[in-house]
């Protein structure tokens, strides 16, 4: 560890913990303030995080606790810190959103976390299908820190990690460019080196070595730990990028002893699991577009070929287009300097990443989701509604901007009380949940005020949640002659909220005074 750059990442990480998402950081938060808290909450939070994951796992072994041995386990370390312990370790972890710079980092640092979480269920779920003789919460663990150099790399000193991506791109290997870029140590030596500068288990540390251990030189739980670490990383990255995954499946054949399709429904539920756990992990997922990958190996797997369908396809969201059924209502859509003419709803999205790479207009940025939504998703009216303080009632839930069938930037005032209300609804806006309604279930769904508006429409509600508080809704409809949404133009609106969502969370005061804002 002579090296200066090596001394100086072990420097960095023995004073800094790694951020949070602030998603993340926020619940734990909340959750060491509740006295009533339960153990399990506290737990599922920690393990979702791969920062938090490692801060409880680093407190719980540094040496001021003297443990006889180390912890691999949240549970374990959860229950053995006191309520203060775990106080103090929430309100000060930093935030990764505010230590990241936006831009290719952030998003680097957030796939390359959320795919980690993904390998990590994907143990999990693995452990036990194929019943593999370690604790499944530990190979959670040791297969999320199976890239922990590279995390910490890419948060801590980004030139060196652009410079490995330089090389990679020039078709040297990680493992080369890594060797060059720091100065003689690999991404794998950094982890382990980090994790044993952190007092981890050795299980956990060898879990890292990208070096494929057998059984006779590790012992039994090291070898479990690597081999399962190593292949859940490798089958979730073969994966995403389209290679081919047999040659690892045969590979780790002797420790998993599940065919092609059983691990393919493992990696569908893990990252079903991924999804669930937060908002932010569900926006990662839809950027990096690995679910369409997952849903077209099954398909091959199950039927041994597949014809290929436009639906299938992940680069368009929108339904497919003919001469006929391609008349759009006449709107009015920001100017923009870009070339590209804005046709699918990925169009739009690749319109609004490349917006927020400039300086961030919150007016501009829920205008170009509003158009992708109308115009990509060829829906016939879409308004983004909020709440806002009422003058008698509280809260009142009232359009602001709005596309559709009526002249272009027409404001669309609805009038409702979400805390008196019992309407359908509203109540979604209270548990945070979408709502889709046909036109025969909306007769006695809506106040008066609403029922006409929604009369003969499919109608699509979308809460729009920033720290689990409900700030407005999208509603969007067709025509009660037209066909719905398809599931995936459906996961594109949701996409759209989760993007919209973040907007919001970026320049709150701003989204308060939508109702003044005209497109």
């Amino acid at each position: 560890m002579q090296h200066s750059l090596i001394a100086e990442i072990l420097a960095k990480v023995h004073t800094n913990d790694l951020p949070a998402l602030s998603e993340h950081a926020n619940e734990i938060r909340s959750l060491t303030q509740n006295q009533h808290a339960t153990t399990a909450s506290l737990v599922s939070v920690f393990m979702k995080d791969f920062a938090l994951a490692c801060r409880i796992l680093r407190t719980a072994n540094s040496p001021y606790y003297k443990r006889p041995a180390p912890l691999a386990s949240v549970s374990i370390a959860v229950n053995s810190l006191g309520h203060e312990d775990l106080k103090t370790l929430a309100t000060n972890t930093m935030v990764l959103e505010e230590y990241v710079k936006a831009g290719m980092e952030q998003d680097l640092a957030l796939e390359t976390i959320t795919l980690s979480l993904v390998s990590a269920t994907l143990a999990k779920q693995i452990c036990t299908e194929a019943k593999i003789p370690i604790n499944p919460e530990e190979a959670f663990i040791s297969t999320m820190l199976r890239d922990l150099g590279k995390v910490t790399v890419l948060l801590y000193f980004p030139e060196s990690y652009h410079e490995i991506s330089q090389m990679i791109a020039r078709g040297a290997s990680e493992t080369d460019a890594a060797w060059v870029a720091l100065r003689g140590m690999t991404l794998s030596r950094l982890g382990m080196e980090i994790a044993r500068s952190w007092h981890f288990p050795e299980h956990v540390v060898q879990a890292i070595n990208d070096k494929k251990l057998k059984i006779e030189q590790a012992g039994s739980e090291a070898y479990y730990h690597n081999n399962l670490a190593a292949f859940c990383n490798e089958f979730v990255l073969a994966v995403r990028r389209n290679q081919n995954a047999n040659k690892i499946l045969g590979d780790y054949r002797d420790l998993l002893k599940l065919d092609k399709e059983e691990a393919l429904h493992c990696l569908n539920k893990s990252l079903e699991s991924t999804k669930n756990a937060s908002d932010t992990y569900r926006l990662a997922l839809r950027n990096i577009q690995i679910q369409s990958a997952v849903n077209l190996l099954l398909k091959t797997a199950s039927s041994g070929s597949i014809k290929i369908s436009r639906d299938m396809l992940p680069a368009k969201n929108g339904r497919p287009r003919d001469k006929a059924d391609h008349q759009l209502p006449d709107t009015t859509f920001i100017d923009t300097p870009y070339d590209l003419q804005p046709d699918s709803l990925n169009d739009y999205l690749y319109l609004f990443r490349k917006g927020c790479f400039k300086k961030f207009d919150l007016k501009q940025s829920l205008i170009m989701l509003l158009t992708g939504m109308h115009r990509g998703l060829q829906a016939d009216r879409v308004i983004i509604m909020q709440l806002v303080a009422g003058q008698e009632k509280g809260k009142i839930l009232t359009g602001g901007l709005g596309l559709g069938e009526y002249p272009a930037g027409k404001l669309v005032v609805f009038d409702e009380n979400p805390a008196e209300s019992r309407h359908v609804v509203i109540q979604s806006l209270k548990d945070g949940k979408d709502r889709i309604f046909a036109s025969e279930q909306t007769a006695d769904q809506f106040p008066r005020n609403l029922a006409s508006l929604v009369k003969g429409r499919k109608c699509y509600f979308m809460p729009l949640m920033t720290e689990k508080r409900p700030v407005g809704l999208i509603y969007l409809d067709i025509k009660g002659d037209r066909k719905p949404l398809s599931k995936n133009q459906f996961e594109g609106l949701q996409f759209c909220r989760d993007l919209m969502v973040q907007a919001i969370h970026k320049d709150k005061r701003t989204f308060t005074n939508l109702i003044t804002l005209k497109t």
